[in-house]
């Protein structure tokens, strides 16, 4: 009698703390669903960057060591730092539509690129704020300095299918402009662009 009397108290018990469970669940639930969803953090700071070193043979062993017709890779028989970066960019999001980058450079790549920028700007590649306007998909605007939209080759050689840029990249277009562009995605695939530029490389 005495353990009937105890197997029905242990479940009367047993039910109680599953009831009071399943109400405490669902008080949680409530406040989890009325509770205010905190603000999506701005996006953060980055700091990258990358060394590119080389050492070239010229098998015409020019006596000044210098390799003709080559574009960034112009130094024979020595160890060289052709481009070393440091990145920092701030990217814009939903929540943040102003953002920034910066690129700084150094090596011999860099001392040919920038042969015409002045001393305050004889290391930086690009420098520039990004503001999205809310007028449709998005109206970006970029203000600064930033490196041609011309030719398919660009400046760091670890971007580039061969490691010398060709000719036409060194002779025919400029590297880097001073000014703002748009840009405006029509679709996944295309994309209006406008320049407003103050000259190339200077």
């Amino acid at each position: 009698m005495l353990l009937g009397k105890m197997v029905s108290t242990i479940r009367a018990g047993a039910a109680l703390l599953s009831a009071v469970a399943v109400i405490g669940q669902e008080g949680v639930c409530q406040s989890k669903d009325t509770a205010a969803a905190p603000p999506p953090a701005p996006p953060a700071v980055t700091v990258t960057g990358f060394v590119d070193t080389y050492f070239e043979y010229n098998l015409d062993r020019p006596k000044s060591h210098i390799n003709e017709l080559r574009n960034f890779d112009v130094t024979d028989e020595q160890f060289k730092v052709a481009l070393a970066e440091v990145q920092v960019q701030r990217a814009t999001s939903a929540n943040s539509p102003v953002g920034f980058l910066v690129d700084l450079d150094f090596g011999e790549a860099n001392d040919i690129v920038q042969s015409g920028a002045p001393g305050s700007l004889a290391n930086v590649r690009q420098a520039y704020v990004t503001l999205v306007a809310p007028v449709g998909s998005g109206l970006t605007f970029d203000m600064g300095k930033f490196v041609t939209h011309c030719c398919f080759e660009v400046i760091p050689a670890k971007d580039n299918f061969n490691y010398s840029r060709s000719l036409l990249f060194a002779w025919s277009v400029p590297y880097y402009h001073l000014g703002a562009r748009a840009a405006y995605a029509l679709t996944s695939e295309i994309t209006l662009n406008g320049y407003l530029y103050d000259g190339w490389n200077g």
